[in-house]
């Protein structure tokens, strides 16, 4: 296998791979330094998209009030 087509490293990330799929997907990973960078941005960009939906969430939702 050349390198992984970025749909399968996000499929690899959210679990969504068949066992075998996943496996072949893992093994690459660990001896490709291209998929696996691919694989880290992807990682990080998907963590600063969750970071940011939370604080926007965090920013909507209204505080209890105590009393």
């Amino acid at each position: 296998m050349k390198h992984l087509p970025e749909e399968m490293i996000l499929r690899f990330l959210d679990g969504e791979l068949p066992p075998g799929e996943a496996e072949k997907a893992a093994q690459h990973l660990r001896e490709c330094w291209s998929c696996r960078a691919r694989a880290n941005d992807l990682e990080g960009a998907i963590a600063g998209f969750v970071r940011y939906k939370q604080e926007e969430l965090d920013g909507e939702t209204p505080k209890p009030v105590l009393g």
